[in-house]
């Protein structure tokens, strides 16, 4: 979720160009109120600060399930071909927690049991390092990655000269007013996202605080984009 926000990096001048560009970019999101007491919060479009910590929250309804949603956004390796600047993932390793067997890394690659099959709950620990580059610059990080089936993928950043801090949740429920009997094959799902991120540098901080609500838009459309492109026409009748 959070890759695009790396391409905050050297050259200086190409990427004030580049920031300047997005600000032409349109809003997406009305986004919530945010935290209150030590939080610098802006109410109008609900991004908050704490500390040099960045933060936003959004919940939105989606008319697709949450096995969906999941496999959509715990499918990590297709990140290059829809994600804003991501040029390259890389799957470094892989370890379910209950492992039924070990299976080769050419059979991990290409079954992608963290996306395919399995049961609700089932909990599936990655890491995968990212690229990500705009003209002649580029940043690269391990992104460990918590893939709980049909429920939450979490990412948090390391090996990262960017940031000191970068960690996305999604999380994906039924609709709390879905009659129980509906609950399993519901068709529509609420889906949230926290995003938290700090910059290692003052000078990318102040950067960042200026443009990282167009980038995150721009982020969040993307993956909006994907679904309705994996899953066209009729959203809620493949579950693919």
């Amino acid at each position: 979720m959070s890759i695009a926000l790396a391409t905050l990096q050297p050259a200086r001048k190409s990427l004030f160009t580049h920031l300047q560009v997005l600000r032409k970019g349109r809003a997406f999101f009305t986004w919530p109120s945010g935290h209150t007491n030590d939080d610098n919060t802006s109410a109008e479009d609900g991004h908050s600060k704490r500390g040099d910590l960045l933060i936003y929250k959004e919940t939105k309804r989606m008319p697709y399930s949450k096995q969906q949603l999941y496999k959509v956004i715990a499918d990590v390796e297709a990140y290059p071909h829809f994600v804003p600047y991501c040029v390259a993932s890389n799957l470094l390793s892989h370890r379910p927690l209950k492992a039924n067997g070990e299976l080769s890394k050419q059979e991990i690659s290409r079954l992608k049991p963290w996306v395919q099959g399995g049961y609700a709950g089932e909990t599936h620990m990655l890491e995968s390092e990212l690229v990500v580059g705009f003209k002649t610059f580029e940043e690269r990080y391990t992104s460990h990655v918590e893939c709980r089936k049909w429920e939450m993928v979490k990412a948090s950043a390391s090996h990262s000269s960017l940031f000191k801090c970068l960690e996305s949740t999604w999380t994906f429920q039924t609709p709390k007013d879905t009659p129980s009997h509906q609950a399993s094959t519901s068709n529509s799902s609420d889906v949230s996202l926290h995003l938290a991120f700090a910059f290692a540098s003052p000078l990318h901080a102040a950067i960042g605080e200026v443009f990282w609500k167009k980038i995150s838009e721009k982020m969040v459309l993307a993956f909006e984009n994907r679904l309705e492109q994996v899953y066209r026409q009729s959203p809620s009748t493949s579950h693919r």
